[in-house]
């Protein structure tokens, strides 16, 4: 992946589902983010107390013009469906606990 790109945290939303009176809505949750370029790995590092209760949603941006590249400029594929340049949606589980696609 292209380094600078993959530690941008622009190219991630992560929010956490918090009730507000009768309605569920998205809450952002902020972090951080690092890039081992020897593990081809991104690491999330949460900022504040998001406990997740409910659950929550990531999403990596791949689509152009600012989104993940690989090292070569090539958009990535998030959803794995063989179109590059689409963003990767995971489900955050109750209380954090898992992800998913």
């Amino acid at each position: 992946m292209d380094s600078a790109r993959a530690m941008s945290t622009a190219n991630y939303s992560l929010t956490q589902t918090r009730r507000r009176g009768r309605q569920l809505v998205a809450q952002p949750v902020g972090f951080g983010a690092a890039y081992d370029a020897a593990a081809h790995a991104v690491t999330l590092t949460l900022t504040g107390k998001a406990t997740f209760a409910r659950g929550g949603r990531l999403v990596v941006v791949a689509r152009p013009p600012g989104g993940l590249t690989d090292a070569a400029g090539g958009p990535l594929d998030g959803e794995n469906q063989g179109t590059p340049g689409d963003d990767a949606t995971f489900v955050v589980g109750p209380k954090g606990n898992t992800i998913s696609r």
